[in-house]
């Protein structure tokens, strides 16, 4: 009598396993820590990913079902994701205007080395085109300068910093290596180094149906190597951050190329 009922109760607990399942509900208990939740989003190529399989990856089986229940936004998400990816990769590239000094800085917020200065404003001008790399979550590539640069050289970075539940990005970072660091009327105002240009992604409908992404404002930033020491040791050098040092804006360039704009000041290495 004792066996029969055993056999019941797990009866019961495996009917009731299943319609949790079905109605794609996981106890808390068998959920996944937030750190491994975070690694399996990592996991999924998002080239391939919608919002169905973004809440798979977060959410378990619920995103399985909802994907094959009516992911009505699927579509939706996979364009948009891709149009915001074929605009950043555009053959014909972008147009980068950056405007440096301690007056740009201040005004942006900067708190920097930069911006505790008084120095001349200088407007620096670069061509480059978005490259991306197949296979990586975030979206990542590399910046190729298309037009000849005395302040750049090289090929730099950029990577997807933010972005939307279904992936679609809405703030890249690009970096442009600069070896001889950028000087004004003799002072150099930013060292040799990278030189980050972080933008928003703006998504604009001009015409009814027509929908455009761009990039039209930014802020430039550089890594300041923070002061730090411990025990009497110093360990200057070892921690950095993130300092203003100005703004930019990016034009898309069109078949016919863009005129480019002449900086205001003249740079010296």
């Amino acid at each position: 009598m004792a066996a029969c009922r055993r056999k019941h109760v797990l009866l019961a607990a495996a009917l009731s396993s299943l319609v949790m399942l079905t109605a794609g509900f996981i106890p808390p208990s068998c959920l996944p820590t937030k750190s491994l939740r975070a690694s399996a989003r990592m996991l999924v190529p998002r080239k391939r990913r919608g919002r169905g399989q973004v809440m798979m990856a977060r959410g378990g089986l619920g995103g399985f079902f909802e994907k094959f229940l009516g992911g009505a936004g699927e579509d939706e998400s996979r364009r948009e994701y891709d149009e915001v990816l074929r605009t950043l990769s555009c053959a014909e590239g972008w147009d980068i205007s950056m405007e440096i000094g301690s007056t740009p800085a201040r005004n942006a917020g900067g708190t920097g080395s930069l911006a505790k200065k008084d120095t001349m404003t200088v407007q620096i001008g670069a061509s480059v085109r978005l490259d991306v790399d197949e296979g990586y979550d975030p979206p990542q590539g590399s910046v190729i300068l298309t037009s000849e640069s005395k302040i750049f050289d090289g090929i730099g970075f950029w990577s997807v910093q933010e972005d939307t539940d279904d992936g679609v990005p809405t703030a890249i970072q690009a970096s442009l290596n600069s070896p001889i660091g950028i000087t004004v009327s003799g002072e150099t105002i930013v060292s040799p180094g990278q030189v980050f240009l972080n933008f928003k992604v703006k998504r604009e409908e001009r015409r009814e149906g027509e929908v455009f992404y761009d990039m039209p404002r930014g802020l430039v930033t550089v890594k300041e190597d923070l002061k730090s020491s411990f025990l009497f040791a110093s360990y200057d050098g070892l921690l950095a951050e993130f300092k203003l040092i100005g703004t930019c804006t990016a034009r898309r360039r069109t078949k016919e190329g863009v005129k480019e704009e002449e900086t205001k000041e003249e740079t010296e290495g």
